[in-house]
């Protein structure tokens, strides 16, 4: 089984000639990966991995507003 990504760098191109993000994102997170930096990214990524620390990131201050619709929107438990 494929384990999910946790750092955008492991989306990297592995030469197979398929879209490796195609693969692992959802239509969301494509959207969240155009509008954030790298390093946030990453930081959403690692966040999403469970519901109590993709919660605890949604209620950080630092993460903007529109990120944070974006996603709630995307996730009806929240």
């Amino acid at each position: 089984m494929t384990s999910l990504p946790t750092e955008i760098s492991e989306l990297i191109d592995d030469g197979s000639g398929e879209n490796t993000l195609d693969q692992f994102l959802l239509p969301h997170e494509k959207q969240l990966m155009a509008i954030m930096s790298e390093a946030e990214f990453d930081r959403y990524l690692q966040a999403s991995a469970n519901s109590e620390t993709l919660q605890q990131y949604l209620s950080d201050p630092k993460v903007p507003e529109h990120v944070k619709i974006l996603i709630i929107q995307s996730n009806p438990a929240y």
